[in-house]
């Protein structure tokens, strides 16, 4: 009988055990908070490759021989409220980026984005007289930037621009 009784606390002692250790002694899980990526952001890269940034040559500018290029030269993103301005300066350029006679756009959208742990979203609901492709894919927000491929109608070009607070 005694023995019958040690058996039964011994089984009744692993069972304990096993089922502290299916539970893992671990307390459920809360859902992490998202942090807030709202503020204002400035253009500081363009595939990745810093301001200020020759997205096009068109060869020669007519009459002086001088390179005709077009140049990124600075842009800011700003996001509230879950409304979004994103705008950047394309320079047209008779020169090189350090010397040069220009005309300046700039190139502003407008929006609505989502940010969730599981992602960004990003949709553009107004543009400017030069955002001539309302198109903007693979937004991303990591570590203090968010950047987003944007197509440019004009020079029928993507370009992936990166924005830091």
């Amino acid at each position: 009988m005694a023995l019958r009784r040690s058996r039964a606390r011994i089984v009744v002692v692993l069972l304990s055990l096993l089922a502290l250790g299916a539970c893992g002694g671990r307390q459920p899980t809360e859902p992490r908070p998202v942090e807030s990526i709202a503020g204002t952001y400035q253009l500081t890269g363009v595939d990745g490759v810093a301001l200020p940034r020759v997205v096009r040559d068109l060869g020669q500018c007519e009459g002086t021989g001088r390179p005709h290029i077009h140049f990124v030269r600075d842009g800011t993103l700003t996001l509230e409220a879950n409304k979004f301005t994103a705008e950047h300066v394309l320079v047209d350029a008779c020169g090189t980026v350090q010397s040069h006679v220009a005309t300046t756009y700039t190139w502003r959208v407008k929006g609505t984005y989502a940010y969730a742990t599981s992602g960004m979203q990003m949709q553009i609901t107004e543009s400017g007289a030069y955002a001539v492709d309302k198109r903007i894919t693979m937004p991303q927000y990591s570590a203090g930037q968010v950047s987003f491929t944007w197509y440019d109608g004009l020079t029928q070009r993507s370009y992936r621009l990166t924005f830091t607070k």
